[in-house]
């Protein structure tokens, strides 16, 4: 949303008429109509007061969303004590095994315990930085036991990501019973022609406008054919305005 579109929508939000904001700002009619119109826009000092009279970050106000902390990292991180502290749990259990089962069994299940652990601790991760874009890519699930593998670790420069797109799919109800999350990702295309898929998160989900408007300010094309990041930062539920176009 551009910023005329910004000041609007929260206008219209915290239910006031232009009149109405344009008397606690001690300004014109016609110059909050101005704003909203985009034939000129507030002055820092009108920012500030909008910013508190909204009770939101100037960050918000103007671009839709909260300052992007970078490093902003994306999926699981898991560091060497995560590991060790994985490996930790499977011995323990080993041995609560060991005092019933033997040897053998308490050995087995002790690496099988260890494998679980790191299915669940070994996750694609994206790290977008200032400059560059880091990919931990862990691949096939056979890659996932060998966690000193760097080669699955890629670094990009923002101008080969080809592609950042954001998807959602609205999942096929089959009966009445069949109830569940719709598919909703972002996938990134490198011009090297690795593709890289995320789920989406609640924090990537808040976050989400403020990451496009990043990326588009580092030339990255983006792709939101259902305007998902519109619909966000106006505070709609993605679940029922899609589910109900779906079934309207």
């Amino acid at each position: 949303m551009l910023l005329h579109e910004l000041l609007k929508h929260y206008r219209i939000l915290n239910e006031m008429s232009q009149e109405e904001l344009a008397n606690k700002l001690f300004v014109t009619r016609q110059a909050v109509s101005k704003w909203e119109q985009g034939d000129s826009y507030p002055d820092l000092e009108n920012i500030i007061l909008l910013s508190d009279l909204y009770d939101i970050s100037i960050d918000e106000l103007l671009r839709g969303a909260r300052f992007l902390k970078k490093p902003y990292h994306i999926g699981h991180k898991a560091s060497a004590l995560t590991y060790l502290a994985n490996g930790g749990v499977s011995i323990f259990l080993a041995s609560i095994i060991y005092q019933n089962a033997g040897v053998l069994s308490s050995v087995s299940m002790g690496i099988i315990y260890f494998v679980l652990g790191l299915f669940i601790l070994q996750q694609t991760s994206i790290e977008f930085g200032k400059h560059e874009i880091t990919i931990l890519n862990v691949g096939k699930w056979y890659q996932r036991l060998n966690i000193f593998n760097k080669r699955r670790i890629k670094v990009y420069d923002y101008n080969q990501l080809k592609s950042f797109k954001i998807n959602y799919r609205v999942r096929p109800v089959r009966h009445s019973l069949d109830w569940g999350p719709d598919d909703f990702h972002i996938q990134l295309e490198f011009e090297d022609g690795l593709v890289v898929n995320h789920a989406m998160t609640k924090r990537l989900e808040k976050d989400l406008p403020i990451l496009v408007d990043f990326l588009e300010k580092k030339n990255v094309c983006v792709i939101d054919e259902l305007k998902v990041v519109e619909k966000l930062i106006k505070g709609v539920n993605l679940y029922t305005v899609f589910n109900h176009e779906k079934n309207g």
